[in-house]
């Protein structure tokens, strides 16, 4: 089964040991918003996006569809 957008960020976000207020200050955006993306309740905006592929050190690609960018 295919994760979801918010389901890779939780990941991610677990991997490095980030707690959800470290992620929300480093891509400029509330807690509560993070928190949201990561249950799918909200669609991350593409600018959120790239903030967050930048602090995880993945493509945008791959946080947004899980699929590595072609070599």
């Amino acid at each position: 089964m295919t994760r979801t957008l918010g389901q890779r960020i939780s990941g991610l976000r677990a991997e490095y040991g980030l707690s959800l207020e470290e992620v929300a200050k480093a891509a400029g955006i509330s807690e509560q918003l993070l928190q949201d993306i990561e249950h799918d309740r909200v669609e991350c905006s593409l600018e959120i996006a790239v903030k967050l592929a930048l602090l995880f050190d993945v493509s945008v690609n791959m946080l947004v569809t899980g699929l590595n960018d072609p070599v």
